[in-house]
């Protein structure tokens, strides 16, 4: 429905770059044709759906929180005392790192590319291995 005489005059006598209009051309005349066809009221802004608002909340009486801390506390409780209650640092392993020489031997294992000090490292090893 957009495409008729009147926008297809718009688009051909617009201000332009090239001889032939281009699509963006074309579509900003479709555009703003579509835009003209709107309501009046939504073409100055959409606004969004009015909700009804949510009661104010109210803050927890003495009594509530007094329960809450109790349930809180209970629940903490029962989760020490199935373990759970471990900090990680006392679950974690201390850290095991490889050797020089470690990392040289998977680097020609595997084929990679190895580093200087794993070389040195691989050849000082293979040097005590035939000094042996």
């Amino acid at each position: 429905a957009l495409y008729n005489r009147a926008t297809l005059d718009e688009a051909a006598t617009c201000e332009r770059k090239t001889a032939v209009p281009t699509f963006a051309d074309i579509s900003r005349v479709l555009g703003l044709a579509a835009q003209a066809r709107l309501p009046a009221n939504v073409r100055m802004g959409y606004t969004r759906p009015q909700w009804h608002s949510l009661p104010a909340e109210q803050p927890m009486t003495a009594e509530e929180r007094k329960q809450a801390l109790q349930v809180t506390a209970a629940l903490k409780g029962e989760l020490r005392a199935k373990g759970c209650g471990a900090k990680i640092e006392d679950v974690r392993p201390e850290p095991r790192y490889l050797t020089p020489l470690q990392l040289a031997l998977a680097a020609r294992k595997s084929g990679a590319i190895m580093r200087p000090d794993w070389a040195l490292a691989l050849s000082e090893h293979e040097a005590n291995d035939q000094a042996r």
